[in-house]
């Protein structure tokens, strides 16, 4: 149980993902259609919720910097987790249908936020050997 709370804002980030990806197709009907909308929603949820995860295990194992372990295990759960959210779609009978250009979306929104972690801490270590 302590294991599993010590993620609680990814617990909480993930389950408001799942309420906003799950919301029955005629609901968003009546949002106003803006290109490329959709697909921005997928990569800033899916970089926020890889961020929380790297934040959190960062915390969790006590290191200044995460280690290529932790970023490659939380790109796989986004990614994981953006496959079930597509299939959970699928069979939710809301009129959501799963698409695999939502997941590539997902996995962008992912590795944008692995890369925006490793040019900070690049730029850290940098101002601190600069002194």
């Amino acid at each position: 149980m302590n294991r599993a709370f010590s993620y609680w804002k990814t617990i909480i980030w993930s389950a408001i993902m799942l309420i906003i990806f799950l919301l029955p197709a005629n609901n968003l009907s009546k949002a106003p259609s803006v290109s490329g909308l959709s697909e921005f929603i997928h990569m800033f949820m899916f970089a926020v919720l890889t961020w929380s995860i790297i934040r959190e295990r960062q915390v969790r194992a006590s290191v200044k910097r995460p280690g290529s372990q932790i970023y490659i295990s939380a790109v796989i759960f986004s990614l994981l987790f953006g496959v079930v959210v597509e299939l959970l779609q699928k069979l939710s009978g809301f009129g959501r249908t799963a698409e695999l250009m939502d997941v590539m979306f997902d996995l962008a929104g992912s590795l944008f936020a692995v890369v925006f972690i490793l040019l900070y801490f690049r730029k850290v270590r940098h101002r601190f050997f600069k002194s």
